[in-house]
């Protein structure tokens, strides 16, 4: 299905306090021509969401909804 977006608004309204399920993401990051350990996130580094989001700034959250946009789109409208 193609479409357009017009009439883009995206607003900072501050944050909000609800229940949402929480997921936790724990991997290791390792280069595919080495092997060698890149990053580490497990045990105290694992990631837990939607905590993580916390940590970004502004301008890194709304990078975020624009990556996942299309995305919410497509669930919203059942496709």
């Amino acid at each position: 299905m193609a479409y357009d977006i017009r009439s883009e608004v995206i607003t900072d309204i501050g944050s909000a306090s609800i229940s949402v399920p929480r997921l936790q993401w724990s991997c290791t990051l390792n280069d595919s021509q080495t092997g060698a350990l890149l990053h580490d996130f497990t045990g105290a580094n694992v990631v837990n969401f939607p905590t993580v989001l916390n940590q970004l700034n502004a301008a890194q959250r709304l990078e975020l909804l624009h990556l996942i946009k299309s995305y919410l789109i497509r669930v919203l409208l059942g496709l």
